[in-house]
């Protein structure tokens, strides 16, 4: 079975800058994706992470909208750091869940993977 197949949750691409501390450091990293468990962001060589470090994502939607997660360094790739959401407030959750149903555009996946997400 490939990642692709094992993935519960679709990568929502999104691209602006999202608000990142991990380990007491603060970045502007990219956002490349989003789904209901974590984010995908840029890596800037300067950056040395590790996989289990905990960090804070904070993402603007507008001007008073803000999606925030608590969640821990899941993968590194030179270009790319992945982040598992481990705790989320019920604002941040709404919205995001909004986010994601706005562009799947099928309410019956946007279920499934909601289920799928309060069983993890």
């Amino acid at each position: 079975m490939t990642s692709e197949e094992r993935r519960r949750f679709c990568r929502i691409p999104f691209h602006l800058d999202a608000e990142v501390t991990c380990a007491g450091n603060r970045y502007s990293l990219a956002l490349l994706d989003i789904s209901l468990k974590g984010v995908m962001v840029g890596r800037p060589a300067d950056v040395e992470l590790h996989n289990g470090t905990l960090c804070q994502v904070r993402i603007p939607l507008g001007t008073e909208v803000w999606i925030e997660m608590e969640g821990e360094v899941a993968h590194l790739c030179p270009e790319r750091i992945g982040i598992k959401c481990t705790a989320i407030e019920l604002e941040s959750i709404t919205a995001l869940r909004r986010l994601v149903e706005l562009n799947l555009g099928d309410e019956w996946l946007l279920q499934r993977e909601f289920d799928a997400l309060l069983e993890g």
